[in-house]
């Protein structure tokens, strides 16, 4: 007897050994595509993604680097007037900090900086990719077998998740994307520890940008739907979900500092989320223990009154959230920068801007989410609730993604997890399967070729708006020489930011290109594209500075605003020329007030 207890343990550890030792394979796998899509991305030496975020990030850092105040969020050398104070978190700054001190032993510390900014985003990639493979294998169970050649296909449909982990791409979407994926491996274990990491990991991502944070109410609404039917392990998954809330909350101060947290701002983790945190964990929490003989009517009745209370409550306390992340902003701003901003269009833009190939990489999503259906209900009604809850938040992903395209990067990192599901359905000629992923098929390339006719290209025609957020200074990576006295700057914001790198001391710009330096977006606008006296003469008032770069202005723009002058070498009544580097193309006027026009 116990030579065969003895030989059956031998033999299970014998199965966990080759399952590991074919996990292991399959991240071999994934991390060799994924760095296969990586080296195509950079070929051009930046990263496909690469954009502004990148760039105030690393200015984050480098000013955290210099000062050592780790609650204190302004950036230096903004002045709109008035600081600006970054809505990003301390969270994604870590471990750049960590890694450039300890380069820094070994290294000048603007090496190690470097260093520090393109290793970390492949730290993260290849635990996406871990995370990714062994969320896939526990998704499909027993009853799917995850093959190398499905792990290449699903990698080769999301280009645009892991080219958020290209060296230098130092943005927050890379620790978002992380955090979901470690979320869905949470709950695909099926336990009161996975649940606990799955709610640790919702506050880690919205601490870091509140993006996700649809997604995350989707499926705390559905783990809550499943523990009041009853499913199989939502009781532990529930609970232990609440426990990793409970303690991501009580760390959640580290991000931003307490202040912050205790505050009512609608565009970061502040009081309303936390509020929101804290109640949900509570209310259901204490329904898992105290409602535990009552049916499913009964349970989903009480949980409906109390989460509504809960919502009545919070929009109640804190009404200027309803009006969303960017309810502060200024109409005259919202309408002459926030509105051409491609990441809030939808892929209609896409059609318009004539990159055809983001639309193409978006078609698969839709079918393998019908095709996998399936396979969702199936687990249904074999009360599993894992699949439909990683189901419906790929679904709203992808239909986020379709309706404002800033979701991009998100939807093919949940969505391909069921394409090994369908892939096998497939094989083994399962007809419904077959029959979804065909119909879906057709209906999505006849809604793209229809999109394609409908939504011809437009040639982009800029106005001298358009001139303001774009850079066209040739920034080097040497400080501003120059000698001019402290004072205040008011400047195009697309060159702005570049500029807060190699300041020279005692100078301040007005605008960078994000939302909470709204105020001297309207400055700059009055300033350098209104044809009205008066607004510009008003705009000015609180500068010493005038600066621009020269850029190539199209001659069909006239000359008739101060940008379209400057910009292309003229003059303007009123500014004084301070310096004119030639080789930036950098251009800085002293503004006299009283003759300035």
């Amino acid at each position: 007897m116990s030579q065969l207890f003895n030989g059956r343990k031998s033999r299970s550890a014998e199965n966990m050994k080759g399952a590991q030792t074919r996990r292991g394979l399959l991240f071999l796998v994934a991390a060799a595509t994924w760095l296969a899509l990586m080296v195509g991305d950079m070929l051009d030496a930046r990263s496909y993604f690469g954009d502004v975020d990148d760039v105030l990030r690393k200015v984050q850092i480098q000013q955290l680097l210099a000062h050592g105040h780790w609650f204190d969020l302004t950036i230096q050398g903004v002045d709109m007037p008035g600081g600006y104070v970054s809505s990003w978190s301390r969270i994604v700054d870590l471990p750049y900090v960590i890694l450039v001190k300890q380069f820094a032993l070994a290294l000048p510390e603007a090496q190690a900086l470097h260093f520090s900014l393109a290793l970390w985003p492949c730290v993260l990639g290849l635990l996406f990719c871990w995370t990714w493979v062994n969320t896939a294998v526990k998704l499909g169970g027993s009853q799917v077998k995850l093959r190398p050649i499905h792990i290449v296909a699903a990698f080769a449909i999301m280009p645009f998740s892991l080219w958020e982990f290209s060296p230098g791409r130092i943005d927050h979407h890379n620790v978002q994307l992380v955090a979901l994926i470690v979320l869905c491996l949470g709950l695909a274990t099926r336990s009161r520890t996975g649940g606990a990491i799955g709610g640790l990991c919702v506050v880690v991502s919205l601490c870091v940008g509140l993006e996700l944070l649809p997604v995350i109410a989707l499926l705390m609404l559905g783990l809550s739907l499943a523990w009041c039917f009853n499913l199989s392990n939502s009781r532990d998954l529930q609970l232990g979900f609440c426990l990793g809330l409970i303690i991501g909350l009580s760390l959640s101060p580290l991000s931003r500092g307490f202040d912050s947290l205790i505050s009512a701002e609608c565009d970061v983790f502040s009081a309303p989320f936390a509020l929101a945190l804290a109640g949900y964990a509570a209310i259901t929490s204490l329904a898992v223990f105290y409602l535990a003989g009552c049916g499913p009517l009964v349970r989903l009745c009480l949980l409906i009154v109390s989460g509504s209370f809960l919502i009545a409550v919070i929009f109640a306390a804190y009404p200027a959230c309803l009006n969303g992340p960017y309810g502060f902003i200024d109409p005259t701003v919202k309408s002459l920068w926030l509105d051409r901003v491609q990441q809030e269009k939808s892929v209609l833009e896409f059609y318009r801007d004539d990159e055809l190939f983001k639309v193409i990489l978006l078609i698969p999503l839709p079918i393998a989410l019908l095709a996998a259906l399936p396979f969702v209900l199936r687990r249904v009604r074999e009360k599993d609730v894992v699949a439909a809850l990683l189901w419906s938040a790929a679904l709203s992903l992808t239909l986020l993604a379709i309706f404002q395209t800033r979701y991009i990067r998100f939807p093919a990192a949940l969505t391909m997890l069921f394409l090994p599901i369908v892939w096998q359905e497939l094989e083994e000629q399962k007809k419904l399967t077959a029959k979804l992923a065909g119909i879906s098929a057709v209906s999505v390339v006849i809604a793209g070729l229809y999109g394609a006719w409908r939504f011809p290209v437009q040639p982009f025609r800029p106005d001298v708006v358009d001139y303001l957020s774009i850079s066209f200074c040739k920034w080097s990576a040497t400080q501003v020489k120059a000698d001019i006295p402290p004072g205040r700057i008011i400047m195009p914001m697309g060159d702005g930011l570049m500029m807060l790198e190699q300041m020279p001391d005692g100078l301040t710009i007005n605008a960078i290109p994000f939302h909470r330096s709204a105020e001297g977006m309207r400055l700059m606008y009055d300033f350098f594209a209104a044809n009205d006296e008066g607004k510009r003469r008003a705009a000015s008032e609180p500068f010493d500075y005038a600066a621009v770069c020269r850029a190539p202005i199209l001659p069909s723009i006239p000359n008739d605003t101060v940008f379209a002058a400057l910009g292309r070498g003229g003059s303007w009544p009123g500014l004084e020329p301070v310096l004119d580097d030639a080789a930036r193309g950098l251009r800085v006027f002293r503004i006299n007030h009283t003759k300035f026009r």
